[in-house]
């Protein structure tokens, strides 16, 4: 049941901030926390500013030396197996995915990190916050609770998979059987890949976290039409209208949020899709060529890290689809069984209708289950095509050339 009017507008300080942040369950508030040790949700105030410039300085260098070794290692592989191909796959297309890996952690500082963290962070606190008023007696579920330890899942994972990275990786344990200043190069260079990667992934994360507190918001608001659907009590006039006042607050927070974070999203979904296809790529020459322990650690990293890049924000606007078009049955259901509330749903329900249609649109493309499908499709035919061409390159043997009389070349 609503419980008061949003018409009341409190303006937003750090303290109420605060305080609205401490709605949050356990677990959503020490994500927040671990944003903002990232740099991607800090406060507003140039202490907080000041400590984002310097990570995003020591991330560049760890960027800058990460690419550098990676295309070395292309360079070396195609003077030695002569195949393009399979130096790119093994070398992240020679440094490329982590050059865009970098781009799109320096656009999430410059701008999405004032952009989203200082304005729209803040009204997010407050959209979930008056969620909570909306159905008395609402908490936290067990979905809740569920989603956001997927969400830590994924952190420890992508941290374990950074951990096994580093040990299996065979030359920095071959270089590290004794202590010297090169092994001590190489534990930092690769611990500063490890953050490196981790928080970049931090990046889809966060909106996979904001999706999951705008869903219970939505979930809450379908909530109380259900219940006017079904009792109509005497204040349902009023019950619509502030349940509509909160869809247009809601609307408005997730337009925000999609603005301000639709450039590191497209940049972050680019790496799902080049990490994809380099691990295709890759798998292929492990069949034909085996692999060992370390490749084993990589694939299954870059294919988590590929999976949080993709999957990840597809489902989460997925749900958010599927809670909007429950709130437009709920609305159309309510204008029919409901006379006197008919006029009031009925606009209601042409706002919803086109909030459906913003849904995850980045511009380029909306985010939907369709088109990660589409993309993986195309992917895996490429790759194919891909495949054809590597067989064909090591199979080819020309003949030599003819011997005799030379006035008959060329």
């Amino acid at each position: 049941m609503l419980c008061r009017s949003l018409d009341s507008e409190t303006p937003e300080t750090p303290e109420r901030q605060q305080q609205e942040e401490e709605h949050l369950p356990v677990g959503s508030r020490a994500f927040v926390v671990l944003l903002r040790l990232a740099g991607l949700a800090g406060r507003p105030g140039w202490g907080a500013g000041l400590y984002a410039g310097l990570l995003c300085g020591l991330l560049t260098w760890v960027a800058v030396v990460s690419v550098r070794s990676q295309f070395d290692v292309g360079q070396e592989m195609v003077g030695s197996t002569g195949s393009w191909s399979r130096a790119a796959a093994s070398s992240g297309f020679f440094g490329a995915i982590l050059a865009e890996v970098w781009l799109t952690l320096v656009i999430a500082y410059i701008t999405g990190r004032r952009r989203c963290a200082e304005e729209s962070f803040s009204e997010l606190m407050t959209v979930l916050h008056r969620a909570g008023e909306l159905v008395r007696g609402a908490g936290c579920t067990a979905r809740q609770h569920l989603e956001m330890l997927t969400i830590w899942a994924l952190v420890g994972l992508i941290s374990i998979g950074n951990v096994g990275v580093a040990i299996y990786d065979d030359g920095k344990v071959s270089v590290c059987n004794e202590f010297s200043t090169t092994c001590v190069h190489h534990i930092v260079t690769g611990a500063g890949f490890g953050c490196l990667i981790q928080v970049f992934l931090l990046i889809p994360m966060k909106f996979l976290f904001i999706a999951f507190v705008l869903a219970r918001g939505l979930e809450l608001a379908n909530e109380d039409l259900e219940e006017l659907v079904i009792y109509e009590p005497e204040d349902a006039e009023d019950r619509l209208r502030r349940n509509g006042e909160f869809q247009k607050r809601y609307v408005s927070s997730f337009l925000q949020l999609t603005d301000a974070m639709a450039a590191v999203l497209l940049l972050s979904m680019l790496y799902g899709v080049l990490t994809e296809v380099a691990l295709l790529m890759s798998l292929i020459n492990a069949l034909s060529a085996g692999g060992s322990s370390a490749f084993v650690v990589d694939t299954a990293l870059f294919l988590l890290s590929a999976g949080v890049s993709l999957l990840g924000p597809c489902e989460a606007c997925q749900r958010l689809l599927a809670l909007a078009g429950r709130r437009c049955d709920l609305l159309l259901e309510l204008e029919w069984r409901r006379p006197r509330l008919a006029q009031q749903a009925g606009l209601q329900r042409a706002a919803a209708l086109r909030h459906l249609d913003t849904i995850g649109d980045l511009g380029f493309f909306q985010v939907r289950r369709a088109t990660l499908l589409a993309v993986t499709s195309t992917i895996i035919t490429y790759i194919v095509i891909i495949a054809q061409f590597q067989a064909t390159e090591d199979g080819c043997h020309c003949p030599d050339p003819p011997t005799g009389n030379a006035s008959a070349l060329p």
